[in-house]
């Protein structure tokens, strides 16, 4: 399900709502939410598949709009902001979704919040939906709300196993490299799969290097149960820890020394995965890769840990 939108007198971009795997014989419900500010020149609704040989039928397709509340009337204006209170100690950072930023939500964001992520526009499949067609307009409204309201962006995230399109890891014929097991064949799957890496990587980084102010490279690649630590992924799979490194080196190159690259991962409450982290780290920067920092997202609450 993709919006096209053209903004008054410029160019149109696609905006992927919902996405999901479809069988044979079987229904899905779609469900997005999709919002744009000031005067569009079109607005086109696209249900399609990426197979162009499927045929689907669609029924009960329900459009509906949803009135913008004043937002003094629903948030307090007249407390102190999070902001200022900690500015001499960190910034107060939230993820979002583009909706939100035109909701009463953006009005307690640009109160209390100095830093905002993408929560999922800015992931791989969201902004490389199919090879070579990127869509750029979700995440360019964050990025452009950031500027407009000087907040710090950080970006979320250039790798990842999960929230990937299934064809960055198709070879040429379109069958599935992990699946390979001739060894000339899967070299080939290697450096093929690591060049759609390098060029994703440096499509994203030249369009936001000016907007974005944290990179996470990578995003939770450890498995603790593992000997070596690391996730059995199909990154892995086809090329080892290379995409890692690869994915670092073609993000210093493009981002530029000063860049603030980041490596992410959950639960390092956990020794065990604190410690794979910190051997994958050193590892990397004893092969002279630079990581700047660790992002430790722990989802913690009142309860753990």
């Amino acid at each position: 399900l993709t919006m096209e939108d053209q903004p008054r007198g410029k160019d149109a971009g696609w905006v992927t709502i919902a996405q999901q795997t479809v069988e044979d014989t079987q229904w899905v419900k779609l469900v997005g939410q999709y919002a744009y500010s000031g005067e569009m020149d079109l607005l086109n609704l696209y249900f399609e598949s990426t197979n162009p040989d499927d045929s689907f039928y669609l029924d009960d397709v329900y459009i509906k709009t949803y009135k913008e509340e004043e937002p003094e009337e629903l948030i307090q204006i007249d407390l102190p902001a999070l902001k200022d209170i900690f500015a001499d100690c960190f910034t107060i950072g939230a993820a979002v979704e583009p909706g939100q930023l035109l909701q009463p939500e953006g009005e307690f964001l640009k109160k209390h919040f100095n830093l905002i992520v993408a929560e999922n526009v800015m992931k791989p499949d969201a902004i490389q939906p199919m090879e070579g067609a990127f869509t750029w307009r979700a995440a360019d409204t964050i990025a452009r709300h950031a500027v407009t309201q000087n907040m710090q962006l950080r970006f979320h995230t250039l790798v990842w196993h999960s929230q990937i399109s299934d064809w960055f890891f198709l070879d040429a014929q379109g069958k599935d490299m992990t699946l390979e097991t001739d060894p000339e064949k899967r070299q080939a799957n290697k450096e093929l799969l690591l060049k759609r890496l390098e060029n994703h990587i440096t499509r994203i980084i030249n369009r936001y290097k000016d907007e974005v102010d944290y990179w996470e490279v990578v995003n939770e690649v450890i498995d603790p149960a593992r000997p070596d630590g690391l996730r059995d992924s199909k990154w892995y799979q086809i090329t080892g820890i290379d995409y890692i490194e690869t994915a670092f080196r073609t993000a210093r190159r493009v981002a530029g020394p000063e860049a603030k690259l980041y490596i992410n991962e959950f639960g390092t409450q956990h020794p065990a995965r604190r410690s794979a982290l910190y051997k994958l780290i050193k590892g990397l920067m004893d092969k002279g890769i630079q990581i700047d920092g660790v992002g430790h997202q722990m989802h913690i609450n009142i309860e753990a840990p």
